[in-house]
């Protein structure tokens, strides 16, 4: 083989090279668009396709960024490098998170919780029933605990006491339960829901009255692969049974009085389940949402599974996931001020 024809061979080469990095290019723009629109539409057909969340589409596709990413290809990998950053800035709540810095509590909040407007919420998945995990929230003096998993009544009582003494009291039951720093004035736990819903009117030691509801929504099922076709039908009609389980949910919540939702919604902030909650309530991280705020698992936080929900009664001040030792979930701490 003589010198022309390794020349040739290298330029045939360029070729191909060039070729694949213009696919690998043209298939992260594809996949940001397929995606982007998927989160923001949230067919059911579709619910396969947003288990996995936007962090993680977001490097599939920057990754394929980096492979395409040449000299000859500049014009082409800097439209698909701002089409990922379109997408992180409207699809994703970590830039938005992230950015929020400053101290913590919010001395706002804390001038407002000092004359009775104000009041911190944790909602927590107990891992099970663990009183130690529940007990994990006395060092942040919750006003209101809303537990999944929750531990025993007898548990919860000990907590109450412990945590509020005589101020302290207790709605049980046998998923999900709220403890308060003040009285439980009426409570409620369905008999179709009672493993997975608590709901009661709290009065607060400093006079804030509210409906509380602390909720525990069915997985979702384990992501099997995008190539099963019988995959991405099954996922569909769970997501449709788990909207239908959450409307029954929500009956309860058509009181006018101020409202707030936590618990293990087993689906992150952005799925189309928790549409059925809109335009009654929103989400509080999307307002508040300090640092990471995924809560699952807790020592791999890849999703924000827990989450609490208000009325237009509320202002969140500040909403954050924090680690905790005795549970599998993180807790959601979320300090709320009365007033729109």
């Amino acid at each position: 083989m003589g010198i022309l024809d390794t020349v040739r061979l290298t330029e045939e080469q360029g070729r191909v090279v060039l070729f694949l990095r213009r696919l690998a290019l043209w298939t992260s723009l594809l996949l940001c668009a397929v995606v982007s629109l998927c989160h923001v539409l949230q067919p059911d057909a579709l619910a396969a396709l947003t288990l996995l969340p936007p962090p993680g589409w977001a490097v599939s596709g920057l990754a394929l960024l980096l492979v395409g990413a040449w000299k000859p290809t500049l014009r082409l990998s800097l439209l698909s490098l701002a089409a990922w950053l379109a997408f992180m800035a409207l699809i994703m709540e970590e830039p938005r998170s992230l950015l929020r810095l400053g101290a913590w509590p919010i001395p706002e909040w804390e001038r407002a919780r000092a004359v009775g407007k104000g009041l911190r919420v944790i909602s927590l998945s107990c891992a099970g029933g663990s009183v130690d995990a529940a007990a994990e929230t006395a060092s942040l003096q919750p006003d209101l605990l809303l537990l999944q998993e929750s531990p025993s009544c007898e548990g919860l009582e000990r907590l109450a006491s412990r945590l509020f003494g005589a101020d302290g009291s207790v709605l049980c039951g046998i998923g999900a339960s709220i403890v308060a720093r003040g009285r439980i004035l009426s409570g409620e736990i369905p008999e179709p829901l009672g493993q997975s819903y608590a709901q009661a009117r709290v009065r607060l030691r400093g006079g804030l009255e509210f409906e509380a509801v602390s909720l525990h929504l069915g997985p979702p099922l384990s992501w099997h692969g995008l190539w099963s076709a019988g995959n991405w039908r099954t996922q569909a009609e769970h997501r449709r049974a788990r909207r239908e389980r959450l409307k029954e949910m929500a009956r309860g919540l058509e009181s006018s009085a101020p409202l707030i939702v936590g618990g293990d919604f087993n689906a992150p902030g952005n799925d189309a389940l928790l549409r059925v909650l809109k335009p009654r309530l929103r989400d509080a991280f999307r307002e508040g949402g300090r640092g990471w705020g995924k809560t699952a698992t807790n020592d791999m936080p890849l999703f924000r599974l827990d989450q609490v929900w208000v009325s237009p009664h509320w202002r969140a001040a500040s909403v954050q996931a924090l680690r905790t030792h005795h549970s599998d979930h993180r807790m959601v701490v979320c300090d709320l001020m009365a007033g729109p």
